[in-house]
């Protein structure tokens, strides 16, 4: 279970702030699996790959607002200073953050998103 520090302070997962931010990172797993449906010449899915590369943008304005706004900031009042076990670079990097941005940017340019 992701922010088990936080959820030990009192926030709980199920129902709360953290819940909400986990459960919305679906999106781009549901994207990935449609890309990857596309890329294997299913051209059935791609209404629905761009309908979800829409939502995704969306999504990453509201989730980062909210991070930004909300977690964070509830985070920092009650959390002690713990080092961070991977940084913001190691963390996109696995989730292969760039690549994800070049293919939204692809789709935006080829159907005029």
């Amino acid at each position: 279970m992701p922010f088990q520090g936080a959820n030990r302070s009192g926030f709980p997962f199920t129902g709360g702030s953290i819940y909400v931010m986990v459960s919305e990172h679906g999106v781009a797993g549901m994207m990935e699996e449609l890309h990857r449906a596309w890329r294997e010449g299913d051209r059935s899915v791609l209404a629905e790959l761009v309908d979800y590369a829409k939502l995704y943008i969306e999504h990453l304005v509201q989730h980062i607002d909210k991070e930004n706004n909300v977690l964070f900031p509830m985070l920092e009042s009650t959390a002690a200073e713990v080092p961070a076990s991977k940084s913001v670079e190691e963390i996109e990097r696995e989730n292969e953050h760039d690549k994800w941005i070049a293919v939204l940017e692809e789709l935006k340019k080829k159907y005029g998103v």
